[in-house]
């Protein structure tokens, strides 16, 4: 199906391959007909990801993995603009690499596949599997999706609004919660509040403190590769990259884990002041004040 094949009627209704009805739902991921129709904001471009889940032997399964059953195992890529899962599920697994570039996903699970069967850690039986690689892209929340999540009797959910993790991507809760505020709206006979509804759930609110930390340290990131560096900070610049490294590795395990920011009021007033002295320091004087 194809956007061409929904239409709307002198009477509000949309007809769908011979079906007929006052509330259309987009929900098809990020290629779905209904999100093409309303074409959503898309501030960034989407995240690629190489993912297959298969059914495999239990005990092969068993014995390679490096948790318990269902506990992922998660390798944060050297540059940390992805990462790759291999999740063991009793007799399947699920195994796959995302990326923030949809162009460096394929190199991305090679690597990573090779890291995983030299440590033992998915079952030799699955080779065949590890080659049937599924690739597709989504986007990552942006509070710009949000206002786009309704127009005319039409609205979008999940993926194909664009609502997955800020920072992890994952896309199962807020594609659950967003589908049960529209049920909502719908049954309360305001399908229009629905954004506004989504915009104002703690989950929502959540992700776009998340985004912004993300693009703040986006922003410093690139104040610092752009900036020349003195001879005599090259210690102290490698030693902050360490840092920087852990503190994002464990912030990622954190939030994958289905962890909150804690004291979300300091992180606003946090990112307030960030934002604002990025946005007011002359080029090339962005640097921190050192103690």
């Amino acid at each position: 199906m194809s956007a061409g094949d929904i239409a709307r009627d002198s009477d509000g209704f949309w007809s769908v391959a011979g079906l007929r009805a006052r509330h259309l739902v987009g929900a098809g991921g990020t290629h779905c007909p209904v999100a093409r129709l309303l074409a959503p904001p898309r501030p960034m471009g989407p995240v690629g990801v190489q993912e297959h889940e298969f059914q495999a032997d239990a005990a092969a399964v068993a014995r390679t993995r490096i948790g318990g059953d269902g506990e992922p195992e998660l390798l944060l890529h050297d540059d940390l603009s992805g990462y790759s899962w291999n999740v063991p599920k009793t007799d399947w697994l699920n195994v796959g690499s995302g990326t923030v570039d949809p162009g460096d996903v394929r190199a991305a699970w090679r690597a990573a596949r090779a890291r995983f069967e030299a440590a033992g850690h998915v079952p030799v039986e699955a080779a065949s599997h590890l080659d049937a690689m599924k690739g597709h892209t989504y986007y990552l929340f942006d509070p710009a999706h949000v206002a786009a999540a309704a127009r005319a009797g039409a609205y979008l959910v999940g993926d194909s609004l664009g609502l997955a993790h800020p920072l992890t991507a994952e896309g199962i809760l807020p594609a659950v919660v967003s589908g049960r505020l529209l049920a909502e709206a719908i049954l309360a006979g305001d399908p229009a509040s629905y954004p506004a509804r989504l915009g104002g759930h703690a989950l929502l609110d959540e992700y776009r403190r998340i985004q912004r930390l993300r693009e703040a340290a986006a922003a410093l990131h690139r104040r610092r590769a752009g900036r020349r560096a003195r001879p005599t900070a090259a210690a102290a610049a490698a030693t902050g990259s360490r840092l920087e490294r852990r503190l994002a590795t464990s912030a990622f395990a954190w939030m994958f884990s289905g962890g909150r920011l804690p004291a979300p009021r300091l992180v606003d007033l946090g990112l307030d002041a960030a934002e604002r002295w990025l946005a007011a320091a002359p080029e090339g004087r962005r640097e921190a004040p050192q103690p």
